[in-house]
């Protein structure tokens, strides 16, 4: 069983994870998690306290997809109820379409029996008052009327201080981002039940300041949320008008399904915003997390200092986890080795991949000049210190496992990896090992040895050995999350 959200979803993580240990199913699961954030009313940016658009209404957008099935449900511009994921999954299971939006969301969520509240808290209503100063609103009252008369004596004038305020609104947006402590943004949750099924969610009370009616990506399934149990899911949070143009979680799911590991997958999705070219560098604001078919899980973000919180079998309880940064603003990047600070060869060592035995005279991995060098990783599971079961597919997967542990200890992945050299028993294995091995590489594979030997380790049928690349970001440089 896994759960994992984006870090605002802490506050969720246990009751999410009693409906998992229970036997319950994912969406469950999902629906839990989410709700208890919905209710939280220190969270601006999800349900009950969120801050609210330009006229000062609180509008939720949410979105629920189930992978077994691929159904899903979403809700646009709901007004006055918190718990936008339960009207987005009533969407899904109570009727036969997939987005209501407004008044229609808002009437399905009194026939489910919702109760109907104000959602603006005086707290949220005090910081979009302010914001609105910031941005040179005059004498901003309370609900919103002084923007709704300028709206109506004059349409075009409105306009064009509108254009200016949204913004002076992104920038507020691009650094709430920016800032490790306020970076919620949105909650999304990914579930995988014991039975497999995989379920994502996502909650929002969307852009702050935003022009009334705007529906961001967390309502659209394919641009925010997606899930296909086939092949994984994915969600975004982050600028949604740009995962809308990219179809960023959709696009994910599609890698995985052309066999891309879920770290290429994640990373190109991101990098394809890059090509959103009159979206300004410093402006490139994405946070994803996804799981793929088999439970793995990957987090990634564009900004440093984001995290995102964890719980699976065997933990404790709920962890929080550094992200994997992707490079989207075009900040300057250098090797390690012209940093003075990684200046000499560092060994690296992983807990969660075998390594070599007491006075072995080998390190497990040595980063060094900007690259990670990663001794041979026999498919050994590291829980039982013996080979895993099974013939040369099962022993290719850990393999490629252990590999992969070693590389994130090493702050690189398996989308970073510049060469392999895999050393094969008997040639006769070589293409079940491939399938294995492409799984992992994805779309993009690194180059490659590959040679038949008469005798591996342990009495092994595969080993391989790994270089990829380990870039630091240049700590001078100037853009957001720094």
């Amino acid at each position: 069983m896994l759960l994992i959200g984006s870090a605002n979803a802490m506050v969720g993580m246990d009751a999410g994870w009693a409906v998992l240990a229970a036997g319950g199913s994912a969406l469950d699961a999902v629906e839990a998690t989410i709700n208890a954030v919905e209710d939280d009313p220190a969270d601006r940016t999800v349900g009950y306290g969120g801050l609210p658009g330009l006229l000062g209404d609180v509008e939720l957008d949410a979105s629920i997809a189930d992978g077994e099935t691929r159904r899903a449900g979403a809700v646009a511009a709901l007004r006055g109820y918190r718990h936008a994921i339960t009207v987005a999954r009533a969407v899904m299971e109570r009727t036969p379409h997939v987005l209501l939006a407004g008044e229609g969301a808002a009437m399905l969520a009194d026939e489910v029996g919702l109760a109907r509240e104000e959602l603006l808290t005086a707290e949220a209503r005090e910081e979009w008052r302010a914001g609105l100063e910031r941005a040179g609103v005059a004498g901003a009252d309370a609900d919103g009327r002084s923007l709704a008369a300028q709206a109506h004596a004059t349409h075009a004038a409105f306009r064009a201080h509108l254009a200016h305020l949204l913004a002076g609104a992104a920038a507020q947006s691009t650094q709430r981002v920016a800032d490790p402590k306020r970076s919620a943004g949105t909650v999304n949750v990914l579930a995988v039940d014991r039975d497999g099924r995989i379920v994502s969610g996502v909650s929002t009370s969307g852009w702050p300041w935003a022009y009334p009616g705007r529906v961001g990506d967390s309502a659209v399934i394919g641009a925010g949320n997606y899930a296909d149990s086939r092949y994984g899911a994915a969600s975004c949070t982050g600028s949604g008008e740009q995962a809308l143009r990219a179809g960023t979680a959709c696009a994910v799911v599609s890698a995985l399904a052309r066999g891309a590991s879920l770290e290429a997958a994640c990373e190109a999705a991101l990098s394809d915003l890059c090509a959103l070219d009159d979206v300004a560098p410093d402006e490139r604001m994405m946070n994803l997390i996804a799981v793929d078919r088999d439970g793995r899980h990957h987090a990634v973000t564009s900004h440093r200092g984001i995290s995102y919180v964890v719980r699976e079998d065997g933990m404790d309880g709920p962890e929080l986890r550094p992200r994997h940064v992707v490079d989207l603003a075009g900040r300057p990047v250098r090797d390690a080795a012209a940093s003075p600070s990684a200046a000499d060869r560092q060994p690296v060592r992983s807990a969660a991949a075998p390594g070599p035995t007491a006075g072995a005279p080998y390190a497990q991995a040595i980063r060094a000049g900007g690259f990670v060098f990663v001794s041979g990783q026999l498919p050994v599971d590291v829980t039982t210190g013996e080979l895993v079961a099974g013939g040369i597919a099962e022993q290719t997967e850990q393999a490629m496992r252990n590999l992969q542990a070693v590389l994130e200890a090493a702050g690189s992945s398996l989308g970073q990896l510049v060469k392999t050299t895999v050393f094969l028993r008997s040639r006769d294995d070589w293409p079940v090992m491939n399938d294995v091995y492409r799984r992992f590489v994805g779309a993009s594979p690194p180059a490659r040895t590959a040679l038949e030997v008469g005798r591996l380790g342990r009495g092994a049928l595969v080993e391989i050995d790994a270089i990829a690349r380990v870039a630091v970001p240049d700590p001078s440089a100037d853009g957001a999350g720094s």
